[in-house]
């Protein structure tokens, strides 16, 4: 089975998978589809599918063994894996239990508290495991694309100097941390706020889809990033809460974290400027030019006031 022109197919594919159950597509695209699905008694469970896409088939293929590792703990904040599939021996679906909850709310100190304590409830899970995939995220997976002339003739002069700067600092870093091993395992890589629930003071991650072995404190860079670009006026409060949160479970990390959390709010935000030119197509270059633009502006000025970087 190749690509899927019409995302209304995948209510076939997901008729065949689950027999007796509706269903509600949530998301979908021509490889990839989210749905809901309901018993006759009510009961909701999420399914996942891909087909057609090597690189999506792996993101699936890596959540499954990444939740079915947290499975085996009885805090995992994740959700649990049920049924795997393989679709026409081209694609996958996983079934997942269904999570409730709603997004940390940013006038929330309690919520943004869930959120760390979240993050740090999965590194307490991960640290020292091994995916079955072996992928491993590194600086290298940021810094490759900026060697892409698509991506680097959006930069003004001044720009990339900062990015230059900012990825001399962090690179020295996280090797160090990935060289002496004791803070490293599975992390999920895009822990941001869309991607947390808390239900009654309880957070759970969802959307294992980047998940990897890396540094754990990437998750936690990923998270105090996004939430200061999101919303600045607040910033300081809630990524403060964060902090704490994950202080709460794994109080031994502070000293590092307090040493080098710049770098790695500064690797999200190095990241985030290459979204989406890493899987630009040349149909998607002009489209996608304006939101590239502005991911430029907003983290280029997040960097420039790093203190611990070097690049004022």
């Amino acid at each position: 089975m190749g690509r899927l022109e019409h995302p209304q197919r995948w209510s076939s594919i997901v008729r065949d998978l689950a027999p007796g159950k509706s269903s509600r597509i949530l998301s979908a695209d021509a490889y990839s589809a989210t749905c809901l699905l309901l018993t006759p008694d009510g009961d909701r469970t999420v399914l996942k599918l891909t087909v057609g896409d090597q690189r999506r088939l792996d993101d699936l293929a890596a959540a499954w063994d990444a939740l079915t590792l947290l499975s085996e703990s009885n805090d995992s904040p994740a959700p649990q894996p049920l049924r795997r599939h393989v679709i026409d021996g081209t694609g996958l679906a996983i079934e997942l239990s269904y999570v409730c909850g709603d997004h940390p709310d940013f006038e929330s100190e309690e919520d943004f508290f869930a959120f760390g304590a979240t993050i740090a409830r999965l590194h307490k899970i991960t640290r020292g495991k091994i995916l079955k995939s072996g992928r491993a995220w590194d600086v290298e997976r940021i810094s490759i694309h900026y060697t892409d002339p698509a991506l680097l003739r959006l930069f003004s002069k001044r720009e990339k100097a900062v990015v230059l700067r900012s990825l001399e600092s962090v690179a020295p870093v996280y090797n160090r941390y990935l060289e002496d091993g004791v803070w490293t395992g599975i992390i999920h890589s895009d822990a941001h706020r869309d991607n947390v629930l808390v239900h009654e003071g309880v957070g759970s991650l969802i959307d294992f889809a980047e998940c990897g072995q890396g540094v754990l404190f990437w998750d936690l860079g990923v998270a105090v990033a996004e939430t200061a670009l999101d919303e600045p006026d607040v910033a300081e409060r809630r990524c403060g809460d964060l902090i704490r949160g994950y202080f709460s479970i794994l109080p031994e990390t502070e000293p590092m974290i307090s040493a080098n959390l710049d770098v790695f709010t500064a690797m999200r935000c190095l990241e985030i400027m290459t979204w989406p030119v890493s899987d630009w197509t040349p149909e998607r270059a002009q489209e996608d030019e304006d939101e590239a633009r502005e991911n430029i502006s907003v983290c280029v000025e997040y960097l420039s006031n790093l203190p611990n970087l070097g690049t004022t």
